[in-house]
């Protein structure tokens, strides 16, 4: 059985069949999502980032297919200089997403 989430809204469009267009039941909390599928009610679909700890006890299965992308962008005042301040806090932004998301296996475009 398959329990819907708000990463649905992004997959529906994929041509993925019936499965994807009614699930078992949604959760929209992501703990609660989890507990669910601990609780055995279902399998879910998860984005790579939002993959839970290995300590769940929960296998993650990546998907061949479909692949989705996502663009992350920062919005600035166009032809704006950032203060010194805003500049590093944006640049360790940057550097601590690139890690984070190396270490849960996503891929950088």
């Amino acid at each position: 059985r398959l329990i819907g989430n708000a990463t649905f809204d992004t997959l529906r469009n994929q041509q993925l069949g019936g499965a994807i267009e009614d699930p078992f039941m949604v959760v929209s909390n992501r703990a609660s999502l989890l507990a669910s599928v601990v609780s055995g009610l279902g399998v879910t679909v998860l984005p790579v980032l939002a993959r839970p700890a290995a300590a769940t006890g929960l296998a993650f299965v990546p998907l061949a297919e479909p692949t989705v992308e996502r663009i992350v962008g920062v919005l600035t005042r166009k032809e704006e200089t950032l203060l010194p301040s805003v500049a590093a806090m944006h640049a360790l932004a940057l550097r601590s997403l690139v890690q984070f998301t190396r270490r849960k296996g996503a891929i950088l475009v």
